[in-house]
Parts: structure tokens; sequence; C-alpha cells
């Protein structure tokens, strides 16, 4: 038996009984839309109001909200004609993100606020907190249902002007 026929029934023997693993479609050239990218941050925020209501887990949360403003953002500059290439030099930077695509036109505050700011500490590089905490140092979030209200209006003006 090799490693990854063990991986395998091992993982079943957890599993739900009905589960089973899903087969893997590559897409072969992809590129990121302003379109996919818009689906994919209204998921993670989603999924994030799911985790705020919980308030149980600061890093999930705050993982998880990240991706989602990134992807937000990053859906914005390319529907205003930025390049992959160019938000790839951008990184995950969440607050020169903001700047950009208030500088574009998104009807957002001017400078990061709070919310996003708290995010970017712990969402790019350098740091990476959220997805690997390191020993002794804590992460944070804003308040749960203030970061849900503040993602969802977030979310609203991104659709609103990739829209039209």
């Amino acid at each position: 038996m090799n490693s990854r026929t063990g991986f395998w029934r091992e993982l079943r023997k957890h599993a739900r009984p009905d589960w089973q693993p899903q087969t893997t479609t590559v897409i072969p050239d992809f590129k990121p839309s302003a379109r996919s990218y818009l689906d994919g941050a209204t998921r993670y925020v989603e999924a994030a109001g799911i985790l705020c209501d919980t308030a149980r887990s600061v890093d999930p949360i705050g993982l998880v909200a990240s991706h989602g403003v990134e992807l937000g953002l990053k859906a914005y500059l390319l529907h205003c004609g930025m390049t992959e290439r160019e938000l790839r030099d951008i990184g995950q930077d969440l607050a020169e993100l903001w700047m950009r695509a208030r500088v574009k036109g998104l009807e957002i505050e001017y400078g990061p606020p709070y919310w996003v700011r708290v995010l970017s500490v712990a969402h790019g590089r350098p740091h990476l907190l959220y997805r690997y905490p390191p020993e002794r140092v804590a992460s944070a979030i804003p308040d749960p249902q203030e970061l849900k209200r503040a993602l969802s209006d977030f979310l609203h003006r991104v659709s609103l002007a990739i829209a039209g």
C-alpha cells in the first residue's frame, strides 16, 4: 500500500459515511477575471459572516475575512484594467489594494478604515499571522459583528461598481 492509498483509507475511517473524495478538474490557462474574483469574494465574505456569528476563533475569522477583502479589491482593480501581473506585484497588502481601488474610483473611505488596517497586519507579508500563527504572538480582529457589517457593506459597494 502506498502512502497516498493509506491516506485516503485513513481519511475514510473518520469521514461521514456518504463522503467520497472529489475529483479535481484542472483548468488550463485559467485567467482570473473581475467576475471570478468577485464570486470568490462573495463566498469568502459569506463564510466570514457565518464565522463572525460564532465569534469563537480569531484566526479563521481573520483569514477568511481578509481573503474576501483581498479578492473583492482585486476584482474591482481587474475591472478597472489592472493586469494580473500588477496585482501580483502588490501581493496581499490590503492597505495598498484599498488605496489603489479608491484612486481608481471605488466609493470607499479615503484611507483604509480601522477594520482593514487590523486585517492587513496579520493577512499579508511579512507576518501571515492568520495562516501561520507563531508561538507567543496573538492575532486580532475587529469586533465580529462590526466586521460582519463592514464586510457586507464593502462587498455591496464592490458589486455595484463592477455591475455598472
